[in-house]
């Protein structure tokens, strides 16, 4: 691959032509940065050699492992002291991967990668090699792509690479057994450090290792069996912190861990509570994942059993505590993870209760609006408002007004007469004087006794009745039009309820003629 000119560049100087281990690292004006030396008090049968910075030969890195054709290497850093793999990652093609920092880097035969699922990766150190060989001869770092993400120590990363850089071309030469053994040379270089022998991790470091191995987003929290309560409550509070991420996942891996999972939950809170990290409380949400077991031998008939044996059935006996669980801590409230129906209250005597039913549909009746208070005149009293129409009153009518200029029709029922030439009834036009014997068939008067009753009671006794008082004459009325005989006064009758409709009838039918006729 082509390299760029205008950037930083190493190129291989093989330092002891004896020796295919010995290398100086120079830039293109011949300054040396970097050293690689074996690693004499290993001995021939460990592969190990130095890294080393000049002037003072300090050591930056050793890098061992059991043969050069291994393909897991350590390489362990000094001040500070980092210990990491490299680890050999392809099938067919050539991949070694290792990680720095959250990191994921790959070499890929001349180039290296930094792996950013599911983005493309971006190309951080490239190389150029002989054709069908890997003998690296210049190399250069992209320090424009390294700026794009956050990585503290840079000078490691640098290291790093050009450790497993220089690794893959001692696997080369030993596979194509161009390697020899160092010939004895009076230059003596002064030993590293032993390497330390491996330590075991501490808690805290088996937890965060669990995290990396078990945990499948990053705001997922596994609780194991490994370590305390304490042990999970600063991962759980770190990522609450972060402003990126709303809510964690809480996730117990075995049966055992499921009460685990609940007390870590309650110390996150409590400590968050007691930090006052947040403004608001956490909302907490708990799901059962729990795994259904499969039938064997397929699924069978299903039984109703019809007789029952009489016995109450204990729900504590029957009741299994879930397998995994799910509790996730939220800054906000996940409206899907609300319960639907929310448990019913209970009174205080004890009992539910009764279910409500819908609301009753609004009648179609005016509602009576309470009268506003009376407010005060001039005089200062109270002014009374004219009463409110009662809600059955009729409505007032809508027939336009009598007019003065024509002349109204009286109704039947009085006795007047419809027709012009018709003659009023004596009973029905003259009221009886007072003290008169009511004519047949007339109802009592106002005050009479009822039939067979006691007699009635007034106050005072009845006016005198004046002895010259005589009955008027019936009027005479002027013979019809046409041969009829002359008709003499009227004779009294009695009229029935059914002689009255039927003369209203007639009258009603009289007056729409003439009404029509006009």
């Amino acid at each position: 691959m082509s390299l760029d000119q205008n950037l930083f560049t190493l190129n291989f100087v093989n330092a002891d032509p004896n020796d295919s281990m010995s290398l100086d690292l120079v830039d293109t004006s011949d300054t040396c940065h970097y050293k690689k030396r074996r690693n004499l008090s290993s001995g021939n049968s460990v592969y190990s050699w130095y890294l080393l910075e000049p002037p003072g030969d300090a050591v930056l890195a050793t890098v061992t492992a059991p043969n050069a054709t291994a393909k897991t290497k350590t390489i362990q850093l000094y001040n500070p002291s980092v210990t990491l793999e490299i680890k050999y990652a392809g099938t067919l093609s050539f991949r070694w991967v290792f990680s720095w920092e959250d990191h994921e880097f790959e070499w890929r035969r001349e180039q290296c990668f930094l792996i950013r699922k599911p983005d493309p990766p971006v190309l951080v150190a490239v190389t150029k090699e002989p054709p069908g060989k890997i003998k690296t001869s210049t190399l250069q770092i992209l320090d424009y792509n390294l700026h794009r993400f956050d990585i503290n120590d840079r000078k490691g990363l640098e290291v790093v690479l050009l450790a497993a850089l220089l690794s893959f071309q001692d696997q080369s030469d030993d596979r194509s057994g161009s390697s020899s053994k160092p010939a004895e040379s009076p230059t003596t270089v002064s030993p590293g450090p032993a390497v330390p022998a491996p330590k075991y991790e501490t808690i805290p470091e088996q937890v965060a290792t669990l995290q990396k191995k078990e945990a499948i987003v990053r705001n997922e929290v596994v609780v194991g069996e490994v370590g305390e309560v304490s042990d999970y409550v600063p991962f759980c509070t770190k990522l609450l912190m972060d402003r990126e991420i709303v809510f964690i996942v809480l996730r117990s891996t075995t049966p055992s861990t499921v009460p685990k999972v609940v007390s870590v939950a309650e110390q996150t809170k409590l400590e968050m509570h007691r930090g006052e990290m947040l403004s608001e409380d956490l909302h907490q949400y708990v799901s059962y994942d729990d795994v259904p077991t499969p039938q064997v031998g397929g699924k069978g008939k299903k039984i109703i059993k019809l007789d029952d044996d009489g016995k109450e059935k204990d729900k504590s006996s029957t009741y299994k505590p879930p397998t995994r669980l799910l509790l996730r801590l939220s800054k906000v409230v996940i409206p899907e993870l609300e319960p639907r129906n929310p448990p019913s209250r209970v009174s205080s005597h004890g009992s539910h209760r009764p279910p409500q039913g819908p609301p009753p549909a609004p009648s179609s009746r005016p509602i009576p609006r309470p009268s506003p208070a009376p407010a005060p005149n001039s005089t200062g009293r109270l002014r009374k408002d004219p009463p409110a129409p009662a809600l059955n009153s009729k409505p007032p009518s809508l027939a336009p007004p009598p007019l003065p200029d024509r002349r109204t029709r009286p109704h039947s029922f009085h006795g007047a007469p419809a027709f012009p030439n018709a003659v009023p009834s004596g009973n029905a036009y003259f009221m009886p004087p007072p003290g008169a014997p009511p004519p047949p068939g007339a109802p009592p008067p106002f005050g009479a006794p009822p039939p067979g009753g006691p007699p009635p009671q007034f106050y005072g006794s009845p006016p005198p009745m004046h002895p010259a008082w005589q009955p008027p004459p019936p009027p005479m009325m002027s013979p019809p039009p046409g041969n009829y005989p002359p008709m003499g006064p009227p004779q009294p009758h009695n009229h029935s309820l059914q002689d009255h409709l039927k003369e209203s009838a007639m009258n009603l039918l009289g007056g729409l003629g003439q009404f029509i006729k006009r």
